[in-house]
């Protein structure tokens, strides 16, 4: 009985000693926990005022190996100050998160970037990933230009389906010009603009057809008359009508309307007072860019020339290219400033280019809208446009001749029994396709968007949240595995000192010091390796 008193009376420093250490144990866990509990609570807090807009058509579901469109640029928020883009870079995912595609963008206008992917040929669901690096705008950080980079995010799903034949539906008929004054005479002769409509301080060409009384082009020649609005070069007093009953006249209007006549005797036996007339009224729009392709008839991978005029000085324009709603293709376009004696009208710089026209999954013949412009809000009324026909490669003349006809028949395109007289020369003649294809109103291509800088942004903070987290998950597991390691030194330590006594040294004095320290350590140890297990699966099992 003395024994043991004496025995327990010996423990009790040692039992001292750890009580005193436990305590600070059990602080440092608490403030372990609570490190880990605050730090978790800020960074959910954290918030982003920035992201990118994200530009494409306005497809939800497309085909397998089609062409996708993205254009993308960065804006500050709520201000929408524009970040300038140092890098951007796409990655397309399947279902099962792998990366089957990575694609950079590259410079576009002003702080723009574009590129154009080929989706896959497997149908089902991608996701689109898009990043980007840029330097914010000195308006953003009062004033003061950023010293580091900021990191944008965007993120949308794009549903691939089975190729299928398709075609978009045709457009209606553009605006025809107000008759001032009822047609006279015999047969018929009319005005119709080349590309839909005028373009006031541009050039722009005018049609003039003229019929006999049986409907059939009429030869020969007509007087021509400006009655009202200024142009920047005079008139030809007179036009001559070629073999299809057509002639073309180059104007550049200067003024919000113009009125022009044309009068000729289109039936030899009727008296000379007997003229046929037309007087016609135009609405030129003020259109910033006019755009010229060499020709109005091609096919996949082959080339098309261009120009473009435009009254701005701008270094460079887009060039996109439509199929209905999908958006083919886009590219820049560099601008050079004409000498001032070429510089006609508001007319101030022209652009010279070609583009790849791209393989289409149709078997009949098709409407392309080619079109130019410097920003992407730009309306359709100040873009540059034209319609072209795209027929499959080694397409038999004779259905295209056909599709043509039909496509006025059905449209009830003027002049009225016109077009079915002129046979192959319809498709051969580019002056004559581009009038039919003139007749079309200009279809709604405009760059949608596809992801805004508000779902962006959100998209951007959940990444850096993501990243935060994970930085400060491995942090405090760290912390969590050197306390455990402090915990074992520290019971260690004192267990050696303890029986290092000489009252200690016999194997009962040790063994009880041994249980002593493992129920001293054993409950913090298991809570430590729990937390410390929580953290790695937390870093490693859960995707960022």
């Amino acid at each position: 009985m003395t024994a043991d008193l004496q025995q327990m009376d010996l423990s009790q420093p040692f039992i001292d000693r750890l009580s005193k250490r436990q305590r600070l144990a059990r602080l440092l866990i608490l403030s372990l926990f609570a490190v880990a509990l605050s730090g978790g609570l800020i960074i959910t807090q954290i918030n982003v005022k920035r992201g990118l807009i994200v530009y494409s058509d306005e497809l939800k579901d497309r085909e397998v190996n089609s062409s996708m469109v993205i254009r993308v640029e960065g804006r500050s928020l709520p201000f929408r100050q524009p970040i300038t883009l140092e890098s951007a870079q796409i990655h397309l995912k399947n279902a099962q998160n792998r990366v089957i595609l990575k694609q950079k963008l590259k410079p576009a206008l002003e702080s723009m970037w574009q590129t154009v992917i080929n989706l896959p040929s497997i149908p089902g669901q991608y996701q689109l990933l898009i990043s980007a690096t840029g330097f914010e705008h000195p308006s953003a950080h009062h004033g003061q230009v950023p010293k580091a980079p900021v990191n944008l995010s965007a993120k949308s799903l794009i549903t691939v389906l089975p190729s299928r034949l398709s075609s978009p539906i045709l457009p209606p008929l553009a605006q025809t010009p107000t008759t001032a004054r009822e047609r006279l005479g015999e047969g018929t002769l009319s005005f119709y603009p080349m590309d839909q409509r005028l373009s006031s301080e541009l050039p722009s060409d005018i049609a003039v057809i003229a019929q006999d009384e049986m409907g059939d082009p009429w030869t020969g020649s007509a007087q021509l008359k400006l009655l009202e609005g200024l142009i920047a070069q005079p008139v030809q007093p007179v036009i001559k009508f070629n073999q299809q009953g057509f002639a073309q006249l180059s104007v550049i209007p200067r003024s919000m309307s113009l009125r022009m006549s044309v009068e000729t005797l289109l039936n030899p036996e009727s008296d000379r007072d007997d003229l046929s007339s037309s007087d016609e009224r135009f609405s030129p729009r003020a259109h910033q860019f006019n755009i010229y392709p060499k020709s109005r008839s091609v096919s996949s991978n082959g080339q098309l020339r261009f120009s473009v005029d435009s009254t701005y000085r701008s270094p460079q324009l887009y060039l996109d290219l439509w199929w209905g709603q999908q958006w083919l293709t886009t590219q820049n376009l560099k601008m050079r400033e004409l000498n001032p004696q070429a510089q006609v009208g508001g007319l101030i710089s022209r652009g010279e280019g070609m583009i790849v026209i791209p393989q289409l999954n149709a078997k009949t013949p098709q409407l392309l809208w080619l079109q130019s412009y410097q920003l992407p809000y730009q309306i359709d009324e100040v873009r540059g446009g034209a319609y072209l026909l795209w027929t499959p490669p080694n397409y038999e003349l004779e259905k295209k001749v056909n599709w043509l006809q039909g496509l006025a028949k059905n449209l009830a395109v003027e002049p009225s029994g016109y077009w079915e007289t002129l046979g192959k020369q319809i498709a051969l003649q580019d002056p004559l396709l581009r009038t039919l294809l003139g007749r079309l109103a200009r279809p709604p291509a405009y760059p949608s968007v596809l992801i805004n800088s508000g779902i962006s942004a959100e998209l951007t903070a959940k990444k850096q949240r993501s990243q935060y987290m994970k930085l400060y998950l491995e942090f405090m597991a760290a912390l969590c595995l050197v306390t455990m390691i402090w915990l074992i030194t520290l019971v260690l330590m004192t267990y050696r000192k303890q029986i290092s006594l000489p009252e200690w040294s016999d194997a009962g004095s040790i063994q009880q010091a041994r249980r002593m320290a493992l129920y001293w350590i054993a409950p913090m140890m298991l809570i430590l390796i729990v937390f410390f297990g929580a953290m790695i699966l937390l870093v490693y099992k859960i995707s960022w």
